[in-house]
């Protein structure tokens, strides 16, 4: 640790290191320098260069949030927590830390090619990351605006267009993404574009929760702790209509990939069913304890898929209103949960600092 003290005085930004040290080693046989974060994440470095060669993620703590990566869904991304991110290769587990926030990140969602995906955090912004085809990450771009946490976020479905983000100020915010930002080829490395906010509308009288864009890219949900969900018309966000009827409030909101249905989760322990052209519930999914904290259509738009703070799965089956299955892997809230998009895999994550990957 000696001869180390001597070397980082040479490159002081050594790439990947956004903390302090708690120990750092060389390895003179391998030639490379060691070190361990303040936040339990070991970083290698080539001894001379102090180029980064390797990242360990160390202790997760609360999973808030999982996605899958890549146009075959190679990698995850997850966020634990912490104002960094950890992306990870499935087939080697190899990680990427990526930093960027200054505050804990609270949600993410992907883009429908896999290759852009965003986030959303405490300190109040937004950024979007691209993966390149060797699966390295960069941050392509950023944006605030909001005047409290950013604590759900939601990518266009049809086409890499635009994003809305959701916050503890009641507001809801749609970002189109810049000609620029789409053209770019590779990470970005002239540092990351400007996002503007185009439309902001105050949509509840309580923390946004939850959004969902549809399909077609023409209909917003949101759910709030004020315990309705509400339609919006886009770009504009007009209001449509209010699904009433939760005891308690809402933590997720879903469309039909093949129907004109919205799911809602809510902390009263239920999913509900409702019909996006009268706004009445067509169904109500009882078997949770607990908070439902996450619903995602499965088999085609057939079942669903929830967690809870239970830390238990159930998959239901909507036509005959059953539940098939109660998967019990995690110790605590399952925060996160997303399925692939063939369809056959899930992941879940939770505040047992567990990720699972489920096949399905």
């Amino acid at each position: 640790s000696v001869e180390a003290s001597v070397l980082l005085p040479e490159q002081p930004q050594m790439p990947g290191l956004r903390q302090e040290l708690t120990h750092c080693t060389l390895a003179r046989a391998a030639d490379l320098l060691l070190t361990v974060t303040a936040d339990h994440n070991l970083l290698l470095y080539e001894a001379h260069s102090l180029q980064l060669q390797k990242q360990f993620a160390g202790y997760s703590e609360e999973v808030l949030d999982v996605r899958f990566l890549g146009p075959s869904d190679s990698h995850i991304v997850v966020a634990s927590n912490s104002p960094c991110l950890k992306v990870f290769e499935l087939q080697t587990l190899a990680c990427q830390i990526l930093h960027g926030h200054t505050d804990i990140v609270l949600a993410l969602d992907v883009f429908r090619k896999g290759w852009l995906f965003a986030s959303c955090a405490k300190d109040q912004s937004i950024r979007i990351w691209k993966m390149n085809k060797a699966g390295q990450v960069a941050c392509v771009a950023q944006g605030s605006g909001h005047t409290h946490s950013v604590g759900t976020i939601c990518c266009s479905r049809l086409k890499e267009s635009f994003l809305v983000t959701g916050s503890q100020d009641c507001t809801v915010k749609l970002w189109p993404l810049p000609e620029a930002l789409l053209a770019k080829s590779t990470a970005a490395d002239s540092g990351p574009v400007l996002l503007q906010a185009q439309t902001t509308r105050r949509c509840h009288d309580k923390d946004i929760n939850s959004l969902a864009v549809s399909p077609n890219d023409k209909l917003l949900a949101t759910g709030s702790q004020d315990r309705t969900a509400k339609l919006w018309a886009l770009p504009q966000c007009q209001l449509l209509g209010v699904f009433t009827g939760h005891r308690r409030g809402l933590w997720n909101v879903q469309f039909s990939p093949t129907d004109q249905v919205l799911a809602t989760a809510s902390a009263d322990g239920t999913i509900k069913l409702w019909a996006l052209q009268d706004f009445s519930c067509l169904k109500t999914f009882e078997g949770h304890d607990a908070s439902v904290l996450k619903v995602a259509f499965v088999s085609r738009g057939s079942q669903l898929l929830s967690s809870g703070s239970d830390g238990l799965l159930k998959l239901w089956t909507i036509k005959s209103n059953e539940c098939v299955r109660t998967l019990d892997a995690h110790e605590d809230k399952v925060w996160g949960l997303h399925c692939s998009q063939l369809d056959d895999h899930a992941i879940t994550g939770g505040s047992d600092s567990r990720i699972i990957l489920w096949k399905v």
